[in-house]
């Protein structure tokens, strides 16, 4: 569980100032080294469940069947799923 958090928190502080170019790098480098992320998306793409001690994809946090509701102005996809995360 320690090496997920410390993935997790290497991916988010230091893999994260780089441009797109540069994640598809990291993507890459992460997945060779170490093979415990999903092959659907990028290492950018999951989280780290506790309970489940696994990586989980962001669009998981999102209700199933959510769907956009104008009135409220915001629009909540995977960006500010993630967003929200780190706020909390």
């Amino acid at each position: 569980m320690v090496e997920l958090w410390f993935q997790f928190c290497m991916i988010w502080s230091i893999c994260c100032t780089v441009d797109e170019d540069g994640r598809k790098k990291i993507d890459t480098y992460i997945r060779e080294m170490e093979g415990t992320f999903p092959n659907k998306d990028s290492i950018y793409e999951y989280y780290v469940d506790p309970k489940g001690k696994t990586w989980v994809h962001w669009e998981e946090k999102l209700k199933h069947g959510w769907k956009y509701n104008p009135r409220y102005g915001l629009y909540l996809n995977k960006q500010r799923v993630k967003l929200f995360y780190f706020k909390t």
